[in-house]
């Protein structure tokens, strides 16, 4: 689970495939990424071998606008 890590200047993309090698098979990832780098996640994401339980955009402030990708998966 991870809130405030994968966001502008912060954990990139890169770290996604050691991440899932910590993870065992049919391990769970929560995440919290925002919406201004998501561009650069979704095409890892992708490549990992991960079942989406969950994807949407959301508010993390109150009355905010939608400014992070809350993402659910199980490593296959």
């Amino acid at each position: 689970m991870s809130a405030g890590t994968f966001t502008t200047g912060h954990v990139g993309p890169g770290a996604v495939p050691r991440l899932m090698e910590l993870l065992r098979p049919e391990g769970v990832v929560a995440w919290v990424i925002a919406v201004a780098v998501w561009p650069r996640f979704e095409p890892v994401l992708a490549t990992i071998g991960l079942d989406v339980l969950h994807q949407s955009i959301e508010s993390i402030r109150c009355d905010a606008p939608p400014e992070a990708v809350m993402f659910v998966a199980r490593l296959r």
